[in-house]
């Protein structure tokens, strides 16, 4: 137990000020936003289960603290008392200020059993919920979670982070085996056009979405061509009752960070991403490491961005910066940790070494941000098609890597490619269902003709795993030859 003294009193207020709901029973207008994406009901789900936290994942201003406020605003709605909500911000800069040896969050428990809810957790007969805003920055919050969720009290914790470097740790070690994870990108597109559609309509383009992604997406895992083809064709008719074109050429270009798209007329949006790359290597990156040359740290990211969808070479960059390639491949690794690129490795069949396992490619989080630091403007981005397909590229991995993720979990979970080792030909994306692949070449073409398919028959022909193909493109939707061509609009649309 602390000798709570004056420093107490004063952390006490700080906790009664942010979580204003202990007396009001409700969550201020101004912390919420009305709109709710998809993942706000898969975590609405899980808020059940007490022998697991959820750590929400994901970079800097991708919305996590507003699903947060969305999940506590729905729990009071359904009649939970407000103090049994206790939202703790770990990146509270006069809360950290009176941290007692270095663990603020037992100093917060320790105040919170005490003052607000009069009982220890053991004597507990109601469920209590925590939500831990920025983990990552609270020292020892995994070992304090790990011993609350051991000693079965009825707690359910919330836990969010920007950073991996010690979230990771903290969800693999102590607590391994008692965390659902919970990716969270910048919006998808089918969230970016449902916020764009109005109000009135949007519940039932939401249904109707939700029910053809589902299965959609089970007929992907399952392999079955003829199901994938039936299901695009039941979303084709959406396009353009929703004018889904002019939404999709809009998010490929300002892409999916929450604050951009409600601000979709602001001409600040580029500033706002730059800015907001400076916050994340300030307070997410350079917190946790050293960075001995910052110029070329930031340099990089723009050099990632020219790179997208490409195969990197290391020495390249080291080059390029003037840096060693040890100190390249390092700081790659740190924008990983902080959710702002993504590795991708070549597919490598167990019987043999198919391809160069040291070859990489480099995705980034978000299409506005390849935009924004590749210095493209609307009008460059419409008429320079090389740099517009490799945003598309893009974005079709990130929505086949949030899929995949939820689906199997975030452990090393990537989107290989595959390098055909006699000819160095490529396929972009190798997506791996049950009992076998499906191999995904990205074109953005309105229609193909039977050259840009020759890779993926050859594919299919040598790869008895391989289900089928899919070759995207603008506006064609058809199957031959077990090539599903499928507009890259309703792919991305129904990940």
């Amino acid at each position: 137990m602390y000798d709570y003294g004056m420093d107490g009193l004063k952390v006490l207020e700080i906790i009664k000020k942010i979580n204003p709901w202990f007396k009001t029973n409700q969550v201020p207008s101004s912390l919420l936003e009305p709109f709710k994406r998809r993942e706000f009901y898969t975590l609405e789900r899980d808020i059940i289960r007490l022998d697991m936290a959820t750590l929400i994942i994901g970079a800097r201003r991708v919305g996590k603290s507003v699903l947060m406020y969305q999940l506590i605003d729905s729990l009071l709605k359904k009649g939970i008392d407000g103090k049994r909500v206790l939202f703790i911000q770990g990146d509270n800069p006069i809360l950290t200020e009176y941290a007692v040896s270095g663990n603020l969050i037992d100093y917060i428990l320790e105040l919170y059993q005490k003052y607000i809810i009069d009982k220890s957790f053991d004597e507990l007969k109601e469920i209590i919920y925590i939500f831990i805003d920025e983990a990552q920055n609270l020292s020892a919050w995994e070992t304090e979670v790990k011993a609350i969720i051991d000693q079965k009290f009825k707690i359910k914790f919330i836990i969010t982070g920007s950073s991996s470097f010690e979230l990771r740790r903290g969800a693999q070690n102590p607590l391994t085996g008692r965390v659902i994870i919970q990716p969270i990108f910048p919006f998808s597109f089918a969230d970016y056009a449902r916020y764009f559609i109005k109000r009135e309509e949007q519940i039932k383009f939401e249904t109707t979405i939700n029910e053809i992604s589902t299965q959609f997406k089970a007929a992907l895992m399952n392999g079955d061509l003829n199901e994938t083809l039936k299901l695009a064709k039941n979303a084709q008719v959406l396009i353009d009752k929703y004018n889904l074109k002019v939404k999709f050429e809009n998010y490929l270009f300002f892409g999916g960070f929450p604050w951009v798209v409600a601000n979709i007329t602001s001409h600040d949006h580029a500033k706002y991403l730059r800015d907001l790359l400076t916050t994340t290597i300030s307070k997410d990156i350079m917190t946790q490491v050293e960075i001995r040359d910052a110029q070329s740290f930031e340099r990089l990211m723009v050099n990632l961005c020219f790179m997208a969808g490409t195969i990197i070479k290391y020495k390249y960059f080291a080059d390029t910066l003037g840096i060693d390639e040890r100190s390249v491949i390092k700081y790659i690794d740190y924008y990983i940790d902080s959710h702002w690129a993504f590795i991708s490795s070549p597919y490598v069949f167990h019987n043999k070494p198919d391809s160069v396992k040291t070859e990489k490619k480099i995705y980034i989080i978000d299409s506005g941000v390849i935009n924004t630091l590749s210095f493209k403007d609307e009008s460059d981005f419409k008429t320079d098609r090389t740099h517009k397909g490799h945003v598309l590229e893009n974005v079709i991995h990130n929505h086949l890597l949030a899929f995949k993720q939820l689906a199997i979990g975030t452990f090393q979970s990537f989107v290989p490619f595959w390098i055909e080792s006699e000819t160095g030909k490529e396929i972009d994306f190798i997506f791996e269902v049950k009992g076998g692949v499906i191999p995904i070449e990205v074109k953005q073409k309105i229609s193909h003709d039977g050259s840009d398919s020759d890779i993926l028959k050859d594919f299919l022909n040598k790869r008895v795993s391989a289900k089928f193909g899919i070759l995207t493109t603008e506006e064609t939707l058809e199957v031959n030859d077990r090539i599903l061509s499928l507009p890259s609009l309703l792919l991305i649309l129904l990940l």
